[in-house]
């Protein structure tokens, strides 16, 4: 059985208010993010989507070479960024090379 925590300051009590449920949740929010190679078509889509979310959304615009959501040890920084951004939706550009 887990232990009560009790917060011993007033920043680790607003930081666990901030984590306790809540009668009426935030929404969720997204990270928008370009993959390594997108092309014009594949940006101007992810910025009609920002525009839709604005509000609950967050768009990264440069290109991220070390997130990589698909193999392993690239998850890392997506993780860090997601709790960083309070953000539980991920979308991703990527061009499928067949």
């Amino acid at each position: 059985m887990a232990a009560i925590r009790v917060p011993k300051s007033m920043r680790a009590k607003r930081e666990l208010l901030k984590h306790a449920p809540k009668l009426v949740e935030n929404g969720k929010k997204m990270i928008i993010l370009h993959g390594t190679k997108t092309s014009a078509v594949l940006n101007s889509v992810l910025a009609d989507l920002f525009q839709l979310k604005r509000d609950h959304a967050v768009k990264f615009t440069k290109k991220n070479d070390n997130i990589r959501p698909f193999e392993s040890g690239g998850e890392t920084s997506l993780e860090f960024f997601s709790l960083k951004s309070d953000c539980s939706l991920l979308v991703v550009s990527c061009i499928m090379l067949a």
